[in-house]
């Protein structure tokens, strides 16, 4: 009994073993911190900083005079623009973006055309919540409002304005309340704008 109590005093006096322990448990605690810590930026490069549609921006602008193969008429009107603009709607308000939702706006040229002769162009709202399927709503009919050397204005019925950059394909889009939104149409810039968005 003696000689138990003797080597059990002996281990308190001794400061190595205290000190390896010691040592031990923030090492552990250091691979447990960065084991959580990767865990989490998986789950955000695997979840978050990934959209739920194809980002692109792929839509160009032609001269009436330039455009091949079309079936013009004098009546036509202003560039012909064919190919699509997808991408995540940014508020200009970051507190006004929503963690939960991701909405998505994808903007295409048709091939058809109103009673003035100018191009019609329609705008697909995606919305994806939290745990459920992302969904799209019907297409809504996009009008030239305004033509120009750089800038083209499309306005729907609701109210909603699109201004395309010709030359970027930059998009903004003020709703009918006024709310001011631009796409975000490539997924370098998704990553970055989740990641500083998140955290």
């Amino acid at each position: 009994m003696n000689y138990k109590l003797l080597t059990m005093e002996k281990f308190f006096n001794n400061k190595k073993p205290v000190a390896v322990v010691i040592l031990l448990l923030v090492i552990s605690n250091i691979f447990f911190y960065w084991k959580w810590s990767y865990e989490e930026s998986n789950y955000f490069y695997q979840v978050e900083a990934v959209p739920h549609i194809e980002l692109i921006s792929a839509m160009a602008f032609y001269g009436v005079d330039s455009y091949q193969g079309s079936t013009l008429t004098s009546a036509n009107r202003g560039d012909i623009a064919v190919g699509s603009i997808a991408g995540f709607v940014k508020f200009s308000n970051l507190e006004d973006q929503p963690k939960e939702a991701r909405q998505y706006y994808t903007i295409t040229a048709t091939d058809s055309y109103d009673e003035r002769g100018y191009q019609l162009f329609t705008l697909t709202d995606t919305l994806k919540l939290q745990f459920i399927p992302p969904r799209s709503f019907d297409d809504e009919v996009l009008r030239v409002a305004d033509n120009r050397q750089q800038f083209v204005t499309l306005e729907a019925e609701s109210g909603v304005s699109v201004r395309i950059d010709k030359r970027t394909d930059a998009v903004t889009i003020v709703d009918g309340g006024g709310d001011i939104v631009t796409l975000i149409t490539n997924q370098s810039d998704y990553h970055d704008f989740m990641d500083e968005f998140l955290n």
